[in-house]
């Protein structure tokens, strides 16, 4: 996997912050503040089991995923999200020795209608990255409770 920098320095994507400047990871495009770091050379890579998304009682997704790492490289699970176009982090699930299933509810876009694509990105110990091979996704189509609409 080979990561090509589409940032020239600057904040290209205009948003004050640079989280809009993006690198090419094959397939897919995150933040350069997430995947700027070395691709794994002698580590080996973990790979994703499943990929799941629930709703939970307050509305939120609630992303499942399992791991196979069988010599536990990966230090941390990141969480990325895109929604209406626009890519970022919405948080880390640090990776426990002999622990293969992680959760992560989604508390910050809750609130916003439309589609939301999930992917996880595995932070190795030597600092390299790879992103997980599988997507999830949910979509929200209105704000308005049930109980107002019949």
């Amino acid at each position: 996997m080979a990561f090509v920098a589409a940032d020239d320095g600057g904040d290209v994507g205009g948003d004050g912050f640079g989280l809009l400047d993006y690198v090419a990871a094959d397939r897919d495009r995150l933040p350069i503040g997430v995947v700027d770091a070395p691709v794994i050379s002698t580590l080996q890579r973990a790979s994703m089991k499943k990929f799941t998304i629930t709703t939970n009682s307050l509305g939120e997704a609630v992303l499942y995923w399992s791991v196979s790492d069988p010599r536990n490289n990966v230090e941390t699970c990141l969480i990325i999200a895109t929604l209406n176009g626009v890519t970022a982090p919405l948080g880390a699930v640090p990776a426990v020795h002999g622990q293969s299933n992680y959760e992560f509810a989604d508390r910050i876009l809750n609130a916003y209608v439309g589609k939301k694509v999930y992917t996880i990105v595995f932070v190795y110990y030597d600092g390299s990255v790879s992103i997980g091979d599988k997507v999830a996704s949910t979509v929200k189509n209105s704000n308005i409770p049930l109980r107002y609409l019949k």
